[in-house]
């Protein structure tokens, strides 16, 4: 099921959001932003 989600499509094109989830849990030591962030990119076209 996972193989056919456009996950770069997804992050391409919220791109800058991915480069700020990065940073922030870079800052917090912590990586819940960036997964987090993933997560939603992974269930937006499951949405659909």
């Amino acid at each position: 099921m996972f193989f056919h989600l456009p996950i770069e499509n997804q992050i391409k094109h919220h791109q800058q959001e991915y480069y700020d989830a990065i940073s922030k849990s870079h800052q917090e030591g912590s990586s819940t932003t960036f997964i987090e962030f993933m997560l939603d990119m992974i269930f937006a076209p499951l949405k659909n």
